[in-house]
């Protein structure tokens, strides 16, 4: 409890001492910003941004959030994950962490969905820094309290996955403390006014990414009742959205029998069983892509359409979006022994002091489809999908 207080003070002397929040001239020149949201189809709306990075970021972002929200009205928004890189001290990316979780929970209150991404819990640091788990990492109990612990509102958590992990055996009470806190950070959310089911899905849970012993054994996978039981009890004429930090990787996608698979599997089920509307969201790739991918008997036959597609009643949609930071285009890697650079050509390139510095979309159900519309750096100002009768 000490330790907590120790943090949660210094995050707010931190807060205290940010300067606000401007939205710098240039997004109005030449009409940019009102030439763009007049491109916003009629519809429900929501926004979706990813991958803030704090260390790489220009941090004028929720500058123009708060903008749009304004001129636009739109009340919701969902953060991808990563909102910064890493940090030397689990109480220094603790500061981090709530930091940007404040941020955006000042501009849209229980507006914001939050979603965790891998660099959240510090584990970038592992390799970064060469610290152990130990040294590095955030506890999950503290992740929760400084983000989705925060919300006021009714979001509905998995309580079978919680009554399993409160009376599992073997599990000492800091262990189950933070198998609990993780499982509370994934949760579903109606919202009545846009007609969406939200549901916050783990995707991520590979290798080092907290204390205790229950993760990094693939444990998202445990989830997947839940992810149907959330998709079947969809009240009808809403849409699912499934927003995950990472869905797929790279150039790969999600191919065949790997371990993103089950998930694809699920909301191909329900999408053939109803062809209700669904969505799955992410970034993670540092990139914009859009993956389809249809059933061929026992696999899946994985399409790539960047700018949109109609998608058919089994298929199922998965749409990356690039990263808020503009400095991001390559991507430290380590393999075999060797040291390299990952250079994504295809990744947006970010110009800091102009419009391109910032990176955001405004996803619009419309009666036909979802349109993404750009604000900040991207190839393509739209990208529609159509769902197919």
């Amino acid at each position: 409890m000490k330790k907590l207080m120790t943090i949660l003070a210094a995050l707010l002397c931190f807060w205290l001492s940010l300067p606000a929040q401007e939205l710098p001239s240039y997004f109005l020149e030449n009409n940019y910003l009102q030439e763009r949201l007049r491109q916003v189809p009629k519809g429900k709306h929501f926004l979706f941004i990813t991958d803030y990075h704090q260390e790489r970021s220009t941090h004028t972002s929720t500058a123009v959030l708060s903008y749009v929200k304004q001129q636009l009205g739109i009340d919701r928004i969902v953060f991808g994950g990563d909102c910064y890189d890493a940090a030397r001290t689990p109480e220094t990316a603790a500061v981090k962490l709530g930091k940007y979780f404040d941020l955006l929970y000042g501009i849209f209150g229980n507006g914001l969905i939050w979603v965790q991404g891998n660099h959240d819990c510090n584990s970038q640091a592992i390799k970064q820094y060469g610290l152990t788990p130990e040294q590095a990492l955030v506890a999950d109990s503290l992740c929760y309290a400084l983000t989705v612990g925060k919300f006021t509102d009714n979001r509905h958590f998995d309580e079978p996955m919680l009554e399993r992990y409160r009376s599992k055996p073997g599990l000492s009470p800091t262990d189950r403390a933070e198998a609990l806190a993780w499982i509370k950070m994934h949760y579903w959310l109606d919202d009545p006014a846009l007609k969406i089911r939200f549901i916050v899905f783990e995707t991520n849970d590979r290798g080092y990414t907290s204390r205790h012993a229950v993760r990094g054994r693939n444990l998202f996978q445990e989830q997947i009742p839940f992810l149907e039981e959330a998709l079947k009890t969809t009240p009808r004429g809403y849409t699912a959205v499934v927003a995950g930090h990472q869905m797929g990787s790279y150039p790969v996608g999600i191919p065949s029998k790997s371990y993103h698979e089950c998930i694809i599997q699920a909301v191909a089920r329900y999408r053939a069983a109803t062809g209700n509307r669904v969505l799955l969201i992410g970034g993670h790739q540092h990139r914009d892509d859009a993956l389809l991918y249809r059933s061929e008997g026992e696999s899946f036959l994985q399409e790539e359409h960047p700018a949109g597609c109609a998608v058919g009643k089994g298929d199922v949609l998965v749409v990356w979006t690039n990263r808020d930071t503009w400095r991001g285009r390559s991507t430290d890697a380590k393999w075999a022994g060797r040291e390299f650079k990952i250079f994504h050509a295809d990744s947006p390139e970010m110009k800091k002091g102009t419009c391109e510095e910032i990176c955001f979309d405004i996803v619009t159900l419309t009666r036909k489809g979802v349109v993404f519309t750009r604000i900040g750096a991207g190839a393509a100002p739209e990208r529609t999908f159509i769902w197919k009768k």
